[in-house]
């Protein structure tokens, strides 16, 4: 039986709460826009409060570490180290906003090749593809690279075989363009897929002191 975890993500506008406790998933998400210090901690204290679990009962820190906004991926891993070390906890899980999206993808669609483009502003996006093996392990199938909208359509139409789209640039594109890609709607991370991860694979289960976390941000390739 996994241990309680509490998992959290606020790399882009959505803030999302989920705890996992005796085997049992509960989350929450709100709309914060760029107020995820107003509504992280208390979010937090109503999922626990709501599933009568105690701030004590926790075993397992889990957040994302980016791709996303700079101040909504350093909010998470400051709540993240804030949390740990009151618990002696030293060490966290970290995973990828791309991973936990993809996750959502196969879960939802069973699609194993997910194409994410996330806006980083009026002119460029944040490009990478991931492909799910046999062993439910996500691999990279491109670098993490920023395209200007021309070069981004160029790969769109270059394509070969069905892409589940994930992240907030798709609507940057005309429609009838997207044939080859299947449009899922999931535009930002939900933290239960967090969870869902770490229970399919010990890969993802891999934890690390928060001094050596790097964080992902979506001006950085």
């Amino acid at each position: 039986m996994l241990k309680t975890i509490l998992a959290f993500d606020t790399s882009m506008s959505v803030c999302s709460i989920s705890l996992l406790h005796k085997n049992r998933k509960y989350n929450i998400q709100k709309e914060c826009r760029n107020n995820h210090t107003l509504y992280l901690l208390p979010m937090i204290h109503e999922i626990l409060k709501k599933n009568h679990v105690s701030l004590n009962e926790i075993n397992i820190i889990a957040t994302s570490k980016g791709p996303g906004s700079f101040s909504g991926v350093r909010i998470a891993l400051a709540v993240a180290q804030g949390i740990s070390l009151g618990l002696n906890l030293p060490h966290v899980i970290s995973l990828s906003t791309i991973l936990i999206m993809a996750e959502q993808v196969w879960n939802n669609h069973k699609i194993s090749k997910v194409l994410a483009i996330i806006t980083v502003n009026k002119t460029s996006v944040y490009w990478i593809q991931y492909s799910r093996n046999f062993h439910g392990l996500w691999i990279k199938k491109s670098k993490a690279i920023i395209l200007n909208l021309s070069k981004a359509l160029e790969k769109i139409l270059s394509l070969k075989k069905q892409w589940a789209l994930v992240g907030n640039g798709w609507d940057k594109f005309p429609k009838n363009i997207l044939k080859k890609i299947f449009i899922t709607n999931i535009t930002f991370p939900n933290s239960k897929y967090i969870i869902s991860l770490i229970s399919a694979n010990s890969i993802y289960q891999k934890k690390e002191v928060l001094h050596k976390i790097i964080p992902i941000y979506l001006n950085e390739r």
